[in-house]
């Protein structure tokens, strides 16, 4: 993990001064309209772009969006593939930008496979970027949802950029679906201006003036038009606000990772060099100098080392392999290795060098020298019970220093809060197993059928040792518990609850007007359903107290939803933040106000009573309105991530719910594009195939039911579809006018969805699991950890060898020894537990606190992510943690219960 963190760290950001090259020439700047509402540059500025003397030649770009779904050859939804295909139908539907250049030598990227598209066959060709293909291979059909219609598309070619992991919204933008010019008109339905452009300067040298001077002219015009060379990608590959938030779990991995190294290699090589301190005392004392025992360790040490490095390398290959084949050039660098094995080196030093030198410090025949020893012993745990307290003073006292909220304090969590709660549980270790074996021993004892004072004599012999074997069980189960918590508290904020609305239904594109939407709300099946209207726009300007706010949040992406105050008020879960519970449904009906997502209004510091600008699509007006109340709407995000509400391709990072006729009357839209609610069909499907809502144990209400049968919905959901088909002509065609330019559309696209679907998608198939499988790495250095736990056994009992051997000659047996070696192994294994789970909950709840501040800035916020622990998902780590302590205290056990009492002491006397 260290390895794949460090190349991690390289690949993002070491190369970030080369990549840009990849996108842009030296001589080259890229100019594009990134509006979402009116994605197209102006006559007037390109007129001005090629009267510049400084200009060599001007290529344009045309882009459409489209919906990409899987299709047959004949342009119909492959429904099998829809429903179960790698998502099982969890996002249905994926927006696409599919960008045509005006030539051919435009285009930039690597054809892997297949050919360039063309103009010549009668469906849409397209090229998709290896990194975006979704499973797509050469020769697939692909269906085209957009505003002009479907049309039936074929991939011919799969490209690669080097840019793919870069990760900014440059980089993604500058590597799109590639379609022809005609393609691109065909889906548009008419000619369309230019959204972007790549400039070709006559000299490299005028590339920075040239971006200066016309960037500062951009910034004035009234679109949203931006300017992109060089430098700005170097620039936002490095400080943009996602590469920040990598770049700090970057670090925060590679430094657990790191002391999780030297963790083991102190636990395994330390527990070595104990076996073998009777060995180099006897060697102290035939007059072996104290260079020449170090040199031995020094040696091992590197030996050790080099085959863990060996190790790595080999494990990690065929990952690396499988990254690149997958299009992920990632590669392991000279630098990364050599850390890494630095680390190993340092761990192993550490492990060996310390116990030998404690041990070999005390005289064998100086009896006085040994009391003074264990007197230096005993004030070195004092001292560190005072470091203990020192670290949680300076912890809590940098923590008041730092402003709630602020970027300081994340600061303060990421580099001191995690590797303070690290140290501090290390140091807390030898308490904690002297509490667990104080509480259980003569429980233990009792059940295993052993003697309670030969069981706490054996803990308390070698307390060093006992805390290797509980620190190397700890790496692995800390992480296991730490991954869980953290990956189910960070999935609740988006689970939808339960109490929404099972069926939303979409009519893209236009939606229907108001007879088409009467004559289907009349259909039995749909009775009760209400029209919604659903805008995906951008918030134009925001006031509070009197100021405009900058204009970075006067682009945030966000959707309004339009709907009945009174449907708001019996059928939406909606919790109020901020405004009068009483008075803001009755001012929703105004159509001057609106209730906005806390989500949002964290980030953005609005509460109730100021006032917000919405931009109109397909106009250069706005809409002003009063926030009448902030309120929560848990899993609103993942309801209008689905059917087609993502015009734009954007999440939205704000929900704005107002009046249904106000929205209506403002944004010129169709009566109804989108129908929500449960309908006579809400209770026609059985529960059979119900997961509960007990999937994080107690930490769900249990009305959450899941209705989620996968045949039984697929069902529900094509036959709601069939009966606004059969109600409604889809094929009639419509005029409307996205983006402000009039099309006609000639055929509407049903798509049914099942809220409960996703929600049970979202603690199951789909997020749950892939939550799971990122525990699966902690297991694997959990099970590593049997090797010191093996280790640690074999050498206190080894240690206790005379009165092991005095117990044998009275009758002690070998399950005897096996019954004392198992108990010692359960007490193990439960101060692990008690460890594990004070690092893991701990390191899940700072990262919580982390991940909310972090928000609040980088616009995500509001998710109120608090601390939840997924018992049913821990265990099997828990579980792993005995099999693990049960399997050493057998192996240990047998290799002492092979030596017969007087080989025992004999044991005793070599190592006294």
């Amino acid at each position: 993990m260290l390895l794949l963190a460090l190349c991690a760290f390289e690949q993002t950001f070491g190369k970030a001064k080369l990549l840009p090259r990849a996108l842009l020439a030296d001589n080259e700047v890229f100019i594009a309209a990134t509006d979402p509402i009116h994605p197209f540059l102006p006559e007037t500025l390109i007129a001005e772009l090629a009267e510049d003397q400084r200009v060599s030649r001007i290529q344009f770009a045309h882009r459409v969006a489209a919906f990409d779904l899987p299709s047959d050859e004949l342009g119909n939804l492959d429904r099998d593939a829809f429903y179960n295909g790698p998502l099982g139908g969890w996002i249905p539907g994926k927006r696409v930008d599919l960008v045509a250049w005006q030539s051919d030598e435009a285009r930039r990227g690597t054809l892997l496979q297949g050919r360039w598209p063309t103009d010549d066959s009668a469906v849409v060709e397209i090229v998709i970027p290896q990194h975006l293909m979704w499973s797509m291979t050469v020769g697939d059909y692909r269906r085209l949802e957009c505003d002009t219609g479907v049309f039936t598309a074929q991939v011919v070619g799969i490209s690669r950029h080097d840019d793919a992991f870069l990760g900014t919204a440059e980089a993604l933008w500058l590597s799109p679906w590639h379609i022809t010019k005609g393609a691109a008109e065909k889906l548009a339905g008419s000619e369309m201006p230019p959204s972007e452009c790549r400039i070709t300067l006559d000299n490299k040298s005028d590339q920075l003036a040239f971006a200066q001077q016309w960037r500062s002219s951009l910034s004035q015009s009234p679109e949203h038009i931006e300017l992109w060379d060089q430098q700005h990608i170097e620039r936002q590959a490095r400080s943009s606000s996602e590469i920040q938030l990598m770049r700090s779990s970057a670090v925060t991995l590679i430094g657990l990772t790191i002391g999780c190294s030297i963790c083991i290699a102190l636990a395994v090589q330390g527990n070595a060099a104990r076996q073998r301190i009777a060995q180099m005392r006897m060697l102290r004392c035939i007059g072996a100098s104290p260079a020449t025992l170090a040199s031995t360790v020094i040696l091992e040490s590197i030996a050790l080392a080099a085959a863990g490095i060996a190790g790595v390398l080999l494990i990690s290959w065929p990952l690396f392999s499988v990254a690149t084949a997958m299009g992920r050039s990632v590669t392991m660098t000279w630098w990364s290795i050599a850390i890494t094995s630095l680390v190993l080196l340092a761990g192993t030093l550490l492990g060996g060098s310390l116990p030998s030198y404690r041990l070999l410090s005390i005289q064998p025949l100086n009896p006085s020298n040994a009391q003074h020893h264990q007197a230096k012993l005993r004030q070195r745990y004092a001292n560190r019970l005072i470091a203990i307290g020192l670290l949680i003073l300076v912890f809590a006292v940098s923590l008041w220093l730092t402003a709630t909220g602020s970027i300081g304090r994340v600061m303060v969590l990421t580099w001191f809060g995690i590797p303070m709660l690290t140290v501090v549980t290390i140091l807390v270790t030898p308490l904690i197993i002297e509490v667990v074996g104080w509480i259980l021993v003569p429980f233990v004892a009792v059940v295993l059928n052993t003697n309670a004072t030969i069981l706490t004599d054996q803990i308390k012999l070698d307390r060093s040792a006992s805390v290797g074997a509980v620190l190397a069980m700890s790496v692995g189960l800390s992480g296991f518990v730490w991954t869980l918590c953290w990956g189910a508290s960070m999935l609740e904020p988006f689970v939808v609850d339960p109490n929404v609305p099972r069926w939303m239904i979409s009519i893209y594109p236009f939606g229907l007007d108001q007879t088409e939407t009467k004559r289907v709300l009349e259909q039995p099946e749909l009775k009760g359903m209400e029209p919604l209207v659903l805008v995906d726009t951008r918030l134009a300007r925001m006031t509070r107290a009197n100021e405009i706010n900058s204009s970075s949040a006067s682009w945030t992406s966000c959707l309004v939803m339009g709907l009945r105050p009174e449907f708001a008020k019996d059928q939406l879960p909606i919790e109020v933040v901020q405004g009068d519970p009483e008075t803001m449904f009755q001012q929703l009906s105004t159509g001057t106000h609106g209730f906005v997502s806390s989500w949002y209004a964290a980030s953005a510091n609005l509460n109730a009573g100021d006032q917000i600008e919405v931009a109109i699509p397909g106009q250069r007006s706005t809409h002003s309105m009063t926030i009448a109340a902030v309120v929560k709407f848990r899993g609103w995000l993942m309801c209008t991530k689905q059917n087609k509400t993502r015009l734009n391709g954007k999440a939205h990072q704000l929900l704005i719910i107002s009046d249904v006729e106000s929205v209506r009357r403002t944004f010129n839209t169709a009566h109804a594009n989108y129908l929500w609610g449960d309908g006579a069909s809400g209770d026609a499907s059985s529960d059979s195939g119900a997961m509960g809502s007990t999937m994080f144990g107690a930490a769900y209400p249990e009305n959450a039911s899941l209705r989620i049968g996968t045949e039984s919905s697929r069902h529900d959901r094509e036959r709601l579809a069939g009966v606004v088909k059969q109600t409604v002509d889809v094929n009639r065609p419509i005029s409307h006018a996205p983006d402000g330019i009039t099309v006609t559309c000639r055929q509407r696209s049903v798509q049914v969805d099942d809220i409960d679907r996703v929600r049970s998608a979202l603690r199951g198939d789909w997020g749950g699991v892939v939550v799971r499988r990122l525990g699966w790495m902690p297991l694997i250095f959990l099970a590593a950890s049997l090797f010191s736990v093996v280790g640690t056994l074999t050498g206190s009992l080894r240690s206790r060898a005379r009165e092991l051997a005095i117990l044998r000659s009275c009758g002690l047996s070998r399950f005897g020894l096996l019954r004392l070696g198992l108990g010692e192994s359960v007490l193990h294994g439960v101060s692990a537990l008690v460890v594990s789970c004070l690092l893991g909950f701990g390191g899940a709840w700072l990262m919580l606190q982390v991940a909310h501040i972090a928000g609040i800035y980088w616009r995500w916020a509001g998710i109120g992510a608090e601390l939840l622990v997924p018992w049913n998902w821990l265990w099997p780590g828990m579980l792993l943690t005995f099999l693990i302590c049960g399997l050493a205290s057998s192996v240990a056990a047998y290799r002492i219960g092979k030596e017969t009492p007087a080989q025992l002491l004999r044991m005793h006397t070599e190592h006294k």
